[in-house]
């Protein structure tokens, strides 16, 4: 679907099969086949939908899981180098790898604590 906009500002929707240009070309005699439409029906048809906001947030939350699980894998780098314990980390980096197996993923999400402050960067 694609929308056209006249000159009072009065919307319309038509097929997108039909192209722009023909339709920029034309808009006088197009006012008069096309059925004029609200602007909240408008919005509603460029809102997106449920699949394409659980998608978005699901790779938002994706990525943020993903950078904090590099972060804790460099932890328990450097506290291994040290020859230190590292065990909560490593159970705080499965359960970060384990948040999109939550039941309410990506919308109702209950992210793990960490076990301590980050030693580095």
């Amino acid at each position: 679907m694609k929308y056209f906009r006249d000159e009072n500002n009065k919307l319309y929707g038509f097929d997108d099969d039909v192209h722009q240009d023909y339709i920029d070309s034309c808009a006088t005699k197009w006012k008069v086949s096309l059925a004029s439409i609200s602007e909240d029906t408008y919005k509603l048809a460029l809102a997106p939908t449920a699949a394409q906001k659980r998608a978005t947030e699901s790779a938002t939350l994706r990525s943020q899981r993903d950078e904090l699980v590099e972060r804790v894998s460099r932890e328990i780098n450097r506290l291994e180098d040290k020859s230190e314990d590292a065990s909560a980390w490593r159970t705080y980096r499965e359960a970060l790898r384990n948040v999109p197996e939550q039941t309410g993923f990506p919308f109702d999400v209950t992210w793990p604590q960490q076990p301590a402050e980050f030693t580095g960067k």
